[in-house]
């Protein structure tokens, strides 16, 4: 048989839990997103994971035109974002 099982526990145990920080404005890196998009099938809403300069982790929102287009069209991954304190995130 070419199956078997195998448990990611032990490896995931050793990793480093990652610091929320539900407040924070400041830089940040792309970390992973989603884009929403409306009935018609346009972009309308991205939702990001940023990871900030101390190794935390924030969401953040964007309805940006130009953000949304690249977030469709680019591999963004690590790109350079600024978070603001209402939630929301530019990239630069």
């Amino acid at each position: 048989s070419g199956f078997r099982r195998e448990s990611a526990q032990e490896a995931a145990d050793r990793e480093r839990p990652v610091e929320v920080r539900a407040e924070y404005a400041g830089s940040a890196v792309l970390e992973s997103w989603t884009v929403l998009h409306d009935r018609d099938g346009a972009p309308e809403l991205a939702m990001a994971a940023l990871l900030t300069p101390d190794g935390g982790r924030t969401l953040a929102r964007s309805d940006r035109a130009d953000v949304l287009a690249r977030l469709v069209t680019e591999e963004a991954e690590g790109a350079p974002a600024e978070v603001g304190a209402d939630a929301t995130f530019d990239l630069r």
